[in-house]
């Protein structure tokens, strides 16, 4: 690729694990032109509809919640507080039925902001893809004209795992819903499902993505170690864009957490994800992973 195209990064996880954050810096930038709709997620469904069997369903869900938003906004008369959402919402649905239109509307972006140097797709549950998907993704990426740049961010499995539940009671809190069994409850049994540890076997998803992304075309991050003005110059060298301050004091998409699981539930999700706590302690070296990784 020539080094004057733009680069496409691909956001691929881990869930809770600061892509919100990033999504939110990009997005703010100058320099890039992020989709409205942060999480396309279009790959896991065209590749592996299998492993994320809701993933259809809550975006349809979340498509009849910005409509009935928009219908509200417009008998309140601001029709156009839900528009953007709504559109980029819809368009990355119409994406899962015609997979065309997944490029395509990443070329029409790069007509629409011709002075932009980045552009890109952060959606966490492509943690879960094969090397070979992540191959013919690359293949799209560069036959489109872009810079491939893959952003891979890991926590603590505890501790992600933990976060993402919390959030999904959050959420079915704000959807109106009952919480009949809280976060800290359902740690030990949720954690070892396979929805959650498919998007949190870092020692299956690195291999996978070094099979078919380059070393330059790679970042490896740490959650815990993430919020750092030195960290943000290095993923902006990384992502070929100049460095802009980052904000560290809004930490976006965050849970509350207000109680703590039990010490023995923690242990069983420890023991579970024994095999990612080796593989990251051999990877990026047992001091660091023992220091930033309370469950280490």
């Amino acid at each position: 690729m020539a080094t004057n195209d733009p680069v496409f990064i691909l956001g691929v996880g881990a869930q809770k694990s600061g892509t919100t954050w990033l999504y939110s810096y990009l997005r703010k930038h100058p320099d890039c032109a992020m989709s409205a709709e942060k999480e396309l997620g279009f790959f896991n469904v065209h590749f592996t509809e299998a492993d994320f069997p809701k993933a259809r369903e809550v975006r349809l869900q979340r498509l009849v919640n910005s409509a009935t938003r928009q219908i509200r906004n417009i008998q309140q008369g601001k029709p156009k507080a839900e528009s953007k959402a709504l559109v980029a919402l819809m368009d990355s649905i119409a994406m899962q039925f015609e997979p065309r239109r997944y490029m395509r509307h990443f070329k029409q972006m790069r007509a629409d902001h011709p002075n932009a140097r980045l552009f890109g797709d952060i959606t966490p549950e492509y943690a879960g893809l094969s090397a070979d998907n992540f191959r013919t993704i690359r293949e799209w990426i560069t036959g489109a004209g872009f810079r491939p740049r893959v952003v891979y961010l890991m926590r603590d499995p505890v501790e992600r795992c933990y976060s993402a539940l919390r959030m999904a009671d959050r959420n079915r809190k704000d959807d109106g819903g009952a919480i009949h069994r809280p976060a800290r409850e359902r740690l030990a049994t949720e954690a070892v499902s396979h929805w959650c540890e498919v998007r949190t076997r870092y020692e299956r998803t690195i291999p996978a993505l070094e099979a078919a992304f380059g070393p330059d075309e790679l970042y490896l991050g740490i959650y815990e170690d993430f919020f750092r003005t030195e960290v943000t110059q290095e993923l902006c060298g990384f992502l070929d864009i100049p460095y802009v301050a980052p904000n560290f004091e809004h930490m976006a998409n965050s849970s509350p957490r207000d109680s703590e699981p039990a010490a023995e539930d923690v242990a069983t999700v420890r023991a579970f994800y024994s095999d990612t706590y080796d593989f990251c302690r051999e990877r990026f070296g047992a001091e660091r992973i023992d220091r930033l990784w309370t469950a280490a």
